[in-house]
């Protein structure tokens, strides 16, 4: 019988904020990159869907994403 793990990013409540931050994450970077102009811009956009769809990816997984790796902040 497997134990279960104690690690929080395997919590439900852990995987249901990732994957809302994570949506929120990608509808923003959509928007950006579609109003968007300028090549900053667009970096941005290409920043947001990249930490949004590993947020989704890793909530979907029940892994930390790279946001979680990164330790507490300041």
């Amino acid at each position: 019988m497997t134990q279960p793990s104690t690690e929080p990013a395997s919590s439900r409540a852990y995987r249901v904020t990732g994957a809302i931050l994570g949506a929120m994450f990608v509808a923003s970077g959509l928007y950006v990159a579609l109003t968007a102009f300028d090549a900053l811009p667009l970096v941005g956009a290409a920043v947001l869907l990249g930490l949004g769809g590993n947020l989704l990816w890793s909530a979907w997984r029940g892994r930390a994403s790279w946001l979680g790796r990164i330790g507490p902040l300041p």
